[in-house]
């Protein structure tokens, strides 16, 4: 049992890391959209894949790990949280291990969140700014005049070959 935990905490640590990275990568993506810079944004983008590739594999062994000890336990595999495999290993050497690892993890999440949270905000904003600009540009061209007849502007009431009723 001590080696599936121990394998278990391993596997956490490894996780809280990778979201380390994520929450690196987000600050360092904020100021990347803040400043427009599409490539910079295209290479976190790469690295972000690889991380988070990088850690699904590490969540699939997370899973497997936590029903190999929930059968040890004969628990169901649904119920089996850190908190309650924190409150089910007390006394023991690991429970310490457990709380620092699954508290990592909280305050790492929740943080990367946060960051996830504003550059969307961000790229929502930019959207936002494009679309509004793009409007502009198409009012500026239809004040215009829309199609010409034989290369005369159309005057007003007067009707061109698309206008008329068939």
């Amino acid at each position: 049992m001590a080696g599936l935990i121990n394998e278990l905490i391993e596997i956490l640590n490894k996780q809280a890391l990778a979201y380390e990275e994520l929450l690196i990568l987000s600050t360092e993506k904020k100021s990347v959209i803040i400043n427009n810079d599409i490539d910079a944004l295209q290479k976190i983008t790469i690295v972000e894949n690889k991380i988070v590739s990088r850690s699904q594999k590490l969540e699939e062994k997370r899973l497997e790990l936590m029903k190999d000890i929930s059968s040890v336990l004969n628990r169901k595999n649904e119920e089996l949280t850190l908190s309650l495999l924190e409150a089910l290993m007390e006394g023991q050497d690991e429970a310490p291990l457990i709380s620092e690892v699954r508290t990592k993890l909280k305050d790492t999440v929740t943080k990367l969140k946060e960051a996830n949270d504003l550059n969307t905000q961000l790229i929502e904003g930019s959207l936002e700014y494009i679309e509004f600009t793009m409007n502009l540009v198409r009012s500026d061209l239809d004040e215009g005049p829309s199609y010409y007849n034989q290369g005369k502007k159309i005057i007003d009431g007067e009707k061109g070959f698309f206008d008329a009723k068939q």
